[in-house]
């Protein structure tokens, strides 16, 4: 497998590289009835006459820390655990749904894809619970934010939790396979979770989203509001609870949930606390992440068609199609025999949003403010995890 994952420790920010990362492959083997009506497993050899299918899923993760390194170096070693007992579990409704041409009305719902998204989820769930059984004994101090890819039955997976992100390169086209999960990206699931909890915001939030900043002296007057579970923006009468601080302030990547993070979804930070208070940020901050496939099928690939995940240390200072520019020039430069052509890639991304050090601080080659966050980058080669599937 040439996925390749290059990261570093930028400017100086912290002492540790808060950014982690990990990269395998393993199988899934499913026993299939005999005609005798045994059936093989992983702890029985396979008896005469029956069919031992092995499923190949390829597996890459970034895990982006904050306040410390803990949540992301668990994340790093344990998710993939996580990932592979809930696959386990379902490993034989995959195969017999990925082999079904005949789905009956009560199943209509239940396809292999929904099935290998349901692992994903319960993965994340399932680990950010042992966190928080084992942050005391273990010192996992911190959250992260979780960007998974897998390679399964020729469809890629990408489950997004946080502000990582993932891009297709494919014949001249980028495709995103992620959203970046900041607060103001998920103000309506914010704020309806505080309108059915109020007591999560201990009257010092206030679940509303006004158009500009209230003060004392909009009491009474009309403002363009937008209400919890609402799409669209009304003119309310501000009151004076409204002068509570936000719920979310700000936009896009500069929006902070109650003043604080700059998530909506990570695994950790189970004891984050709104300053100077004893408010808990964490039911807001969930580990479910967005997951979105791409099918492989009908597609075809070319050893220059990657996948492109990296860190927001990366993103901060690169577009989607920077990025694809940069991966390109590198691929063209060495020929497709050449094993460490995406290795090179991927150093070119982060030595690209790095920088260099000058004495107006870090910048890159066009001379704007480089990224001071910890980088990480994958550029994963299609053509060699598209085949990987089924064997007997």
């Amino acid at each position: 497998m040439q996925s390749k994952y290059i990261g570093c420790v930028n400017g100086g920010k912290s002492r540790y590289n808060e950014d982690q990362a990990a990269a395998s492959q393993f199988y899934l083997s499913c026993g299939h009835h005999t005609s005798n009506g045994s059936v093989t497993n992983n702890n029985r050899p396979k008896p005469p006459n029956s069919q031992y299918t092995e499923v190949m899923v390829t597996y890459m993760g970034i895990f982006d820390g904050h306040a410390g390194t803990g949540a992301a170096l668990t994340a790093s070693h344990l998710l993939e655990t996580h990932l592979q007992e809930k696959l386990t579990e379902v490993k034989e409704n995959i195969l017999e749904l990925e082999e079904s041409e005949i789905v009956t009305p009560l199943h209509s719902a239940i396809t292999a894809d929904r099935l290998i998204v349901g692992a994903l989820e319960a993965a994340f769930c399932s680990l950010d619970e042992q966190m928080a059984r084992e942050r005391t004994t273990f010192a996992i101090r911190g959250g992260c934010t979780a960007l998974v890819a897998i390679f399964l039955l020729n469809t890629l997976y990408v489950a997004n939790a946080g502000d990582c992100r993932a891009i297709l390169s494919i014949n001249d086209e980028i495709v995103p396979m992620s959203r970046e999960l900041c607060p103001g990206a998920e103000m309506q699931r914010l704020q309806t979770m505080a309108f059915s909890n109020p007591g999560l915001l201990r009257n010092e939030f206030s679940n509303r989203s006004f158009c500009r900043r209230i003060w004392k002296e909009d009491i009474g007057k009309k403002v363009l509001c937008k209400e919890p579970m609402s799409e669209g923006w009304v003119y309310r009468e501000v009151t004076s609870d409204d002068i509570r601080s936000p719920l979310v302030r700000g936009e896009g990547k500069k929006s902070r949930l109650m003043d604080t993070i700059g998530v909506s979804r990570c695994l950790g930070d189970h004891d984050l606390l709104v300053f100077g208070t004893d408010i808990r940020i964490k039911p807001f901050l969930i580990p479910l992440p967005e997951v979105k496939t791409f099918n492989f099928n009908k597609t075809s690939l070319t050893e220059n068609d990657v996948l492109i995940m990296g860190s927001d240390g990366l993103w901060d200072v690169m577009s989607n199609q920077d990025a694809v520019s940069i991966v390109k020039a590198v691929l063209q430069q060495h020929t497709t025999q050449d094993p460490l052509r995406y290795t090179i890639a991927a150093k070119a991304l982060v030595a690209h949003s790095r920088g260099t050090a000058s004495d107006k601080g870090w910048r890159m080659d066009n001379d704007e403010d480089a990224s001071f966050d910890d980088i990480t980058a994958f550029v994963i080669p299609l053509h060699m995890v598209k085949k990987v599937g089924i064997r007997l």
